[in-house]
């Protein structure tokens, strides 16, 4: 009892109040929720008579009865104000319209004095003080209810509160009536919450599907937007990986399936628009008045996906020919004595372009929907033999981010392809074993008739360049290309053999010649 009453004398001026309790209520309920946790330990001694009936029993019970009044004068103390204070507002405030319009054209409730009052009353009757019955209002607005509208109204974009003006104008048209006509004395207030609570709810089914509809298209949408249109074939056996052109037939025909199921998802965004249609407008056209910006609103959307497709796949194969991946793999050849690529470079560079190309042409399997409508526009023709089909492909490839990135790509891979031709001037060192004439340097060697020895050097020269050439790597990777040089390094082998084989049958030949003059000699001697 007495730590009750130290909490009770200490707060008295500022009482600790519950979070939606107002200032005289909140300090009437907490009073009497220390009255009651007194109350019960005293309820408790009066069951053993002779605690109460003791010495110590009876100056606990006097300490309680002063408590309990102190609190009940406390109570009534703050009673009082509060009703003094109701009486002078409260019929000025019963004289308000229900609701009020603010910035914005929202609805909300008109005084917060009137519904301080509200749950001052509902407290106090908790409490059940006193008795007391006095009602000063009968009914208010769920506060609940133009919450939710508020809430409905903060979950549209701009696209769907133009596509549901109507709809807005039609639930403002019954809250009208409790701005302007309608005060707190009314008859009519619970008719009106009626009314109300049925619109917001009608206009909440409304906004619901249409969401569920828009996250159908957006689904559709991320579907496009997420398409790899650069899928890579995985290699063969280990190390051999397909060659450039059956590198980019797979990419075109991988591709191909993907637009395939990107434009089923984009003509179904067709059927959720008139679906949505049918719920604001009541019509199935695809092409109703009331729904033109709507439209828009997806197209432009469509537009920003088709673009981010593009961009995104082509930030994603520049990467990959950056990378130190190979993808495809291309031989190094002798061929008319030059060392090339094969294919040689310039069909790898028409192949990427248009390996590029084909990705921002995917666009084209998108067609624009008429004005005003979500139809797809008709191929139109303009001459006899010309058909225009109208699409995003003439808006998508202007974009300067696309054609960034496409010249970035080419550049890109004329730098590798140059890396690999300046990789491949290693091997002009021995350029001399295929671009010499093998009979005419015999010829010459032969008519100077050269010692053994020199014969020897040309040998070991030789025999050491099919050495070398047997150390060199027979694969190169450099960034998204594999350069096979096992083809180059046979060839340059068999030649430095045949040089070897000619100069063979000319020491034989030298020979032969001296022997058989060596002998003629012995047999004239």
């Amino acid at each position: 009892v007495e730590n009750v009453k130290q909490i009770f004398v200490q707060n008295l001026k500022d009482p600790p109040l519950y979070k939606n309790h107002p200032p005289m209520a909140g300090a009437i309920y907490w009073s009497r929720s220390l009255f009651h946790r007194i109350k019960h330990t005293i309820i408790r001694f009066q069951e053993v008579e002779e605690l109460l009936t003791s010495e110590r029993g009876m100056e606990v019970k006097q300490i309680y009865l002063q408590v309990a009044k102190r609190m009940k004068e406390y109570e009534d103390e703050k009673y009082s104000q509060w009703r003094d204070g109701t009486e002078q507002i409260l019929p000025l405030l019963l004289k308000n319209t229900l609701l009020s319009v603010v910035t914005g054209g929202a609805a909300t409730h008109v005084n917060p004095e009137t519904f301080e009052q509200v749950r001052y009353r509902k407290i106090v009757y908790q409490t059940s003080l006193w008795g007391r019955t006095e009602t000063y209002l009968m009914v208010t607005l769920p506060p609940a209810m133009l919450d939710r509208y508020h809430e409905l109204m903060g979950t549209l974009n701009e696209a769907e509160t133009k596509l549901l003006d109507d709809h807005i104008q039609e639930l403002w048209r019954v809250f009208k009536s409790g701005h302007r006509r309608l005060s707190w004395n009314s008859l009519g207030v619970g008719d009106f919450i009626v009314r109300c609570t049925q619109a917001i709810r009608k206009f909440e089914s409304l906004v619901h599907q249409i969401h569920h509809n828009s996250e159908d298209i957006s689904n559709k949408l991320l579907f496009i937007e997420s398409t790899n249109l650069f899928k890579f074939p995985l290699s063969k056996n280990g190390d051999e990986l397909p060659k450039a052109k059956e590198f980019f037939e797979y990419v075109k025909c991988e591709r191909a399936k993907d637009v395939a199921h990107m434009v089923r998802k984009y003509t179904a965004i067709t059927q959720l628009l008139i679906k949505v249609e049918g719920r604001v407008a009541n019509t199935n056209s695809g092409k109703s008045p009331k729904l033109t910006s709507y439209y828009a609103y997806w197209e432009n959307r469509i537009y920003q996906v088709l673009t981010q497709l593009i961009v995104k796949n082509l930030q994603a194969f520049n990467a990959a020919v950056l990378a130190n991946v190979p993808l495809f793999q291309t031989e190094a050849i002798l061929s008319v004595s030059e060392i090339i690529l094969q294919p040689n470079a310039s069909e790898i560079d028409k192949m990427t372009v248009q390996c590029i190309r084909d990705c921002v042409e995917v666009t084209k399997h998108f067609v624009r929907w008429m004005h005003g409508t979500c139809i797809e526009c008709p191929p139109q023709h303009v001459e006899e033999d010309e058909v225009i089909t109208f699409s995003f492909y003439s808006d998508i490839s202007q974009n300067p981010l696309i054609i960034e990135q496409a010249v970035l790509i080419t550049q890109n891979v004329h730098k590798l392809l140059a890396s690999l031709s300046k990789y491949l001037n290693q091997w002009k060192r021995y350029h001399l074993l295929w671009k010499l004439d093998k009979g005419i340097v015999m010829e010459r060697l032969a008519a100077e008739k050269p010692a053994c020895i020199a014969f020897d050097e040309e040998l070991q020269f030789y025999a050491k360049v099919a050495q070398e050439v047997t150390r060199q790597p027979l694969i190169k990777d450099e960034q998204f290309i594999r350069l096979q040089l096992a083809a180059l390094a046979y060839t340059v082998q068999e030649n430095a053999r045949g040089w070897v084989i000619s100069l063979g049958k000319l020491l034989n030949e030298s020979a032969r010649e001296e022997l058989f003059s060596l002998q003629e000699e012995i047999q004239v001697g």
